[in-house]
């Protein structure tokens, strides 16, 4: 029994590096387009973890993509494009938490592969006019989870 595990674990260490190359590697390959404050935008975080707040005042459309680590996406601060948003998430073993303004209509598709998606934003009463966030997010041993600005309560 002793000779398997160390046999499974020769196997995963080797995993782990020839994983941590081809994400370092991909960073190098995947440029980063905009910044916080742009309208479109594409964000690489690649072994390890990345906060970003976004600003933009008339967000189009965004591309985020996670390997080996996760992101916290802050969209509080932004306002959509009158004709709404679409952002095109990938994360393969890392996650992805992306926090939104209450009443804003938040659609979260696409599939995932020893993962999941949540999408808590929904189970809000939303208006028919709301600004509208389409994110296609695809996921393999990982997640994507889109969740309401907290509420800011005064004493």
């Amino acid at each position: 029994m002793k000779r398997a595990w160390m046999k499974f674990l020769k196997w995963a260490l080797l995993f782990d590096l020839v994983a941590l190359i081809a994400a370092q590697i991909a960073k190098q390959l995947i440029p980063e387009v905009g910044d916080e404050d742009s309208d479109v935008f594409q964000v690489v975080t690649m072994t390890g973890g990345r906060n970003w707040v976004g600003k933009a005042e008339a967000l189009r459309s965004g591309t985020v993509i996670t390997g080996m680590g996760g992101m916290e996406m802050d969209l509080t601060q932004v306002t959509l494009d009158p004709a709404g948003a679409h952002l095109r998430v990938v994360t393969i073993m890392g996650g992805i938490e992306i926090r939104v303004p209450r009443g804003w209509n938040v659609e979260l598709k696409g599939w995932a592969f020893m993962g999941g998606h949540a999408n808590s934003a929904r189970k809000q009463e939303i208006p028919d006019d709301a600004p509208h966030l389409i994110i296609e997010a695809s996921t393999v041993m990982g997640g994507v989870a889109v969740t309401p600005a907290k509420e800011v309560t005064r004493l």
